[in-house]
């Protein structure tokens, strides 16, 4: 796995939960602006291109990919 990060606006973020749901489920958390919110979630290794390439064209920016070295799910 590894973690994406991404900013989305709030009127587009049911269609980003829908392309990345997350291990158990996204972390959504508030931007200064109430209109934007930052999303934190594992995506499989293999799917990250794919999924950035998906998200920006949901609207998603300043996408962000972390190596995840090790975890326990």
């Amino acid at each position: 796995y590894s973690l994406l990060e991404y900013n989305i606006a709030r009127d587009k973020l049911s269609q980003a939960e829908q392309i990345t749901p997350g291990f158990n489920s996204p972390t959504v958390s508030a931007l200064e602006s109430s209109e934007w919110c930052a999303v934190r979630v594992m995506v499989k290794r293999k799917d990250v291109i794919a999924t950035m390439e998906r998200l920006e064209s949901v609207g998603a920016s300043a996408i962000l990919e972390t190596a995840i070295n090790n975890c326990r799910l």
